[in-house]
């Protein structure tokens, strides 16, 4: 990258400048008034061949679908055009004035596919169209990301805002695939159908909006908007088709996995030409050189300086490792004896080429490695390399270049990771192991992959992940989702030959399965929540009418043991009921249900019979509510109430009734009482309760598993060594217990956050920081690297 020259600098300043005094700034007046022109002419286009799609679909119709619902929806759009065409334009108008206010406005489209704290219930069409408009906008920005790095950044150079993300940017996909949502809602169209108008929209937009993005990328830079970065220009159906491996000349991205890793600190100079993404097919490339086979993908300086440190923190593990168990000291191609000729070094080919015999069939040592977690499988792939090397006729006593062997120890560490922690079955296992050797391939071509959260080999394997993980195969989608994931690897192990684009093609195809997976995940989720919401409210109330009747019984102790077991029976069930029914215990109604409680046992207390009398038939209104409220109803409400009568009969209520009269009466009351499950327990006379030993747990960490967001995942050890993943999916605002559910959306434990503080304590819970399989096997890897590579120096 050039050094920009005075003229460009002073380019910049002033639009920034411009900006900061509140001017409108002619070049974003420019770009909006052709944006809004080019984008809604490309959705009135969409609108335009809808109608001949539609109708296509009439004429192959599945069954599905009626052949009404098509016409109906053809009718809907025909109607609402100029109304879409409207809101469509609206929406955008006003991104674009919120970012000429300096206040860009955001739209978050994953914010509103997670659950909230409180458990708020999405509906089945709402969850569609969200889920719709998000992959509109994840395909585009996957097509076009590398020259959407550019127009953000620019486009904040215009606007005066100090960043400007692909969420706030009114011409992002994000807000080109809210718009058409937005503008979709006034439709009274099914959602099937809907679903097939945002494909059609996200195809249609895809081949449109790149020259749209070219001639605003080229605009801005013709007007000496950080015109020292050379423009990425996306490719447009008239582009021909050239080589399709990355290259990113911005250390941007390795900044982001240098904060992340904490290896180094670098500056983060103006976004470049990425090539991260799904770029491998969208920008142009330079040439592979000519003398090789295999070309590697080209590093910034700031790369370069991360993977230098990489490789001093794997120098320092080999050489702990080496001592640990007695054995000579680790010799590379970069370190050799003075004195010593320095040993042949392996070219990529050739290691490329050993690595080809394992593609398609791993060696059965490596199969061993991957079966049994006790063994290495770095040490593995480093001993079947040297006998693949052998059966080629290579020079016995060559070595691999540093980053070749830095690749295959990172690539073995990290699946000697992935496959321990991760809750994979023996046939899982085996399946996820097959893609070692893909993995090293793609790590000597690509070392970015280490880098880069956008890269197509790390979202296929987290996605690939994501399947296997605590799917056993019971039910039918779970196996059909296991033979997808040994299709789409068997598929790679066949025709993988150093493009990694079939890497961008596998996980699009494959991410399309797995969203039907992760919905109905979602969907079990979402009950399994409701019924501990539901279980969880039950107790309360339970709890809640227990606490009254034992404050009754303890305020009118002696009373008749008939009134007793009314409120015993029916009195606590008619509470539990109202506290369910007006979500606690402060609502009139339930106010109003203890206080015919406390009014009925008062009773016993008067010493007039007459007086009783009346005050009970007085009370009777209000009585047969809760006689109703257990199905108590006719003549059996009266034997009950007869029951009370003949209590509240006897003259002196100091004096039991006769034993035989007084067990009939209660017999009678409670031969109509409610079910005995729905009935609370008794309330016996409070005893010195048992303590239990006392919870050993840190308080912080009591109080980190209190700042868990739902969605956040954590790690259980079981007792015999099995880790479980688990999914924050509610937090009770009752007790604050916290539900946690598996890989299937089933619950797998409710817990207070000092009981999983003490598990913490005790080894069985680990906080993820991340559940993309990547990501966490990566972190586990480089804290290993730096604690061996301390006990190095030391």
């Amino acid at each position: 990258m050039t050094a920009p020259s005075p003229t460009d600098k002073i380019v910049d300043l002033s639009a920034r400048t411009g900006a900061a005094r509140g001017e409108a700034n002619p070049m974003l007046a420019t770009i909006r008034t052709r944006a809004l022109k080019r984008l809604a002419g490309l959705a009135s286009d969409v609108l335009e061949k809808a109608d001949d799609t539609l109708f296509d679909f009439v004429q192959r119709a599945d069954g599905t679908v009626s052949n009404q619902d098509y016409f109906d929806a053809m009718r809907e759009l025909r109607k609402q055009r100029p109304l879409i065409e409207q809101r469509y334009v609206e929406h955008l108008a006003a991104a674009f004035s919120a970012l000429e206010r300096r206040n860009p406005l955001e739209v978050d489209l994953e914010r509103s596919l997670s659950e909230s704290r409180e458990l708020s219930l999405v509906s089945e069409e709402q969850l569609e169209e969200q889920l719709g408009t998000s992959m509109i906008a994840t395909a585009l920005s996957r097509l076009l990301g590398p020259m959407l790095s550019q127009l953000n950044y620019r486009m904040g150079i215009v606007a005066g805002v100090d960043e400007l993300d692909e969420k706030s940017n009114p011409i992002a996909p994000p807000h080109i695939a809210y718009a058409f949502r937005h503008a979709m809602q006034p439709c009274e169209i099914s959602i099937r159908i809907k679903v097939l108008l945002f494909k059609l929209y996200e195809r249609e937009m895809a081949r449109g909006l790149g020259t749209f993005y070219n001639e605003t990328n080229r605009a801005l830079v013709e007007a000496g908007i950080a015109s020292e970065i050379k423009p990425a220009y996306a490719r447009t159906p008239q582009m021909a088709r050239t080589p399709s491996r990355p290259r990113d000349d911005s250390p941007a991205r390795a900044d982001e996995m240098s904060a992340e890793s904490g290896l180094s600190g670098h500056g983060t100079p103006p976004p470049g030409n990425y090539g991260g993404g799904s770029g491998y097919n969208t920008v142009t490339m330079d040439a592979p050189p000519p003398g090789s086979r295999y070309v590697r993908v080209p590093e910034t300086a700031a790369e370069q300086s991360i993977f230098t440190s990489l490789h001093e923190l794997l120098s320092g593990y080999r050489r702990v490792q080496a001592q640990t168990m007695g054995m000579p000291m680790p010799e590379s191609g970069m370190t050799q004896e003075p004195g010593v000729a320095a040993a042949p070094q392996m070219s990529v080919d050739e290691v490329l080429s050993v690595l080809s015999l394992f593609q398609n069939e791993m060696p059965t040592g490596l199969q061993e490695a991957v079966s049994d977690p006790s063994r290495s499988i770095t040490q593995h792939l480093k001993q079947e390399l040297q006998k693949g090397a052998a059966r080629l006729g290579l020079n016995p006593e060559s070595r691999m270049t540093p980053a070749d062997e830095d690749s295959i120890d990172l690539v073995g560490m990290l699946f000697d990771v992935l496959l321990d922690e991760r809750d994979f079955n023996a046939s899982s296992r085996q399946t996820i192991g097959r893609l070692i050797v893909p993995f090293i391939k793609v790590a000597m071509l690509d070392r970015r992959m280490f880098l880069q959260k956008t890269h197509p080999a790390r979202r296929l394997l987290n996605s690939l992940a994501e399947a296997c993980e605590g799917n056993a195969g019971e039910a039918p989608q779970e196996r059909e989702l296991l033979s997808r994931v040994e299709v789409t690897i068997d598929r790679l192990v066949a025709e993988f030959n150093e493009d990694i684009a079939i890497f961008e093609t596998l996980e699009q195809e494959f991410r399309e399965f797995i969203e039907q997976h992760r919905r109905r995940v979602a969907l079990a989720e979402r009950r399994t929540a409701e019924a501990q919401r539901g279980k969880e409210r039950l107790e309360h109330a339970r709890a809640t009418s227990l606490e009254d009747l034992r404050a009754v019984l303890e305020r009118h102790s002696g009373m008749p043991a008939v009134i007793e077991a009314f409120l015993r029976r029916y009195w606590t069930h008619h509470l539990t009921l109202c506290a369910l029914r007006d979500e606690g215990g402060d609502s009139g109604k339930y106010i109003e249900a203890v206080a015919v409680g406390e009014d009925l046992a008062s009773l016993s207390g008067l010493d007039n019979v007459g007086d009783r009398s009346v005050r009970l038939d007085a009370l009777r209104p209000r009585i047969e509510p809760i006689l109703l409220s257990a199905g108590c109803t006719g003549s059996a409400a009266e034997d009950v109430l007869n029951s009370l009568r003949h209590a509240l009969g006897h003259e002196d209520q100091a004096v039991p009734a006769a034993p035989e009269a007084e067990v009939e009466a209660v017999t009678a009351l409670e031969r109509n009482a409610p079910p005995v499950e729905a009935i609370p327990e008794p309330v016996a006379e409070p005893e010195e309760e048992e303590v239990g030993p006392a919870l050993d747990f840190d308080e912080a960490d009591a109080e980190r598993v209190r700042k868990l967001q739902v969605g956040a995942w954590i790690q259980f050890t079981e007792e015999n060594g099995t880790t479980v993943p688990a999914k924050l999916s509610w937090v009770s605002p009752i007790s604050n217990r916290m539900l946690f559910v598996n890989r299937r959306g089933l619950r797998y434990c409710v817990a207070s956050p000092e009981e999983l503080a003490a598990m913490m304590r005790a080894g069985r819970l680990n906080i993820r920081q991340t559940d993309a399989a990547f990501e966490h096997a990566m972190s586990q890897v480089l804290g290993k690297l730096r604690s061996g590579g301390q006990g190095a120096m030391q």
